[in-house]
């Protein structure tokens, strides 16, 4: 699938740009709503089809994408998407992809290097994989100039952190997933809150795929 539009949206002084890096078919009607009534495909045909769900796979279209929100002080992305050249055999649709990914926050006007924050909602290996680029045989940060930051209860079980650095997560042989390329800017507890260096940031919790296993780990970013 190639539809990769840019949205882009002005909330008063703040310029929010939707940019995808893949659009996939990953899940059933079904499995992603259980009470799913097959007759609203006629009902909604117009807008649904075939930008949101394909007939002939009869699948969910869904788009991985990242929110570029520039403010007049920071530029910062909302989640990394899946990344390129990570071993992930158990998931072939996000294993050893090779996506011009970063070519596109470019088109938006935002080098990798201009980046001042990463904001991960959760840990998900397609939400956090352009932490780390794969450059001359090593994993190294995509984002030099950015810091990172999690929700507190999103790094609980495989994560960890030391001394306020996100430890390197790995999901094979010689891959990485994330990485906090600087110390994070305050790991965020589970609830309300903000890490102070970054004013006008809010975080909530909400259910999601996180809290299923990690109650409180996924979050929800406004600025």
């Amino acid at each position: 699938m190639s539809h990769f539009a840019k949205q882009m949206h002005q909330i008063g002084d703040v310029r929010v740009s939707h940019v995808i890096e893949q659009l996939t078919l990953l899940f059933s009607p079904t499995f992603l709503f259980p009470a799913w009534d097959a007759s609203l495909l006629e009902k909604h045909r117009r807008w649904m089809i075939p930008e949101h769900y394909n007939e002939a796979e009869a699948k969910i279209v869904i788009s991985i994408h990242t929110w570029v929100v520039r403010t007049k002080r920071h530029t910062i992305l909302i989640d990394s998407c899946a990344g390129n050249h990570k071993h992930r055999p158990l998931s072939p649709q996000f294993d050893q992809l090779n996506l011009p990914f970063l070519d596109r926050p470019q088109d938006a006007g935002v080098a990798p290097e201009a980046v001042d924050y990463v904001l991960c909602t959760h840990r998900h290996l397609d939400h956090v994989g352009w932490n780390t680029l794969l450059q001359d045989g090593r994993w190294v940060p995509t984002f030099p100039n950015a810091k990172s930051v999690f929700s507190k209860a999103g790094l609980y079980g495989r994560h960890h952190s030391r001394h306020g650095v996100l430890v390197t997560i790995t999901s094979g042989p010689g891959s990485t997933n994330a990485a906090a390329a600087r110390p994070c800017t305050g790991l965020l507890p589970p609830g309300l809150g903000a890490p102070p260096s970054l004013p006008g940031a809010h975080f909530w919790t909400r259910a999601g795929e996180i809290p299923i296993l990690l109650p409180g780990g996924h979050s929800s970013p406004a600025v």
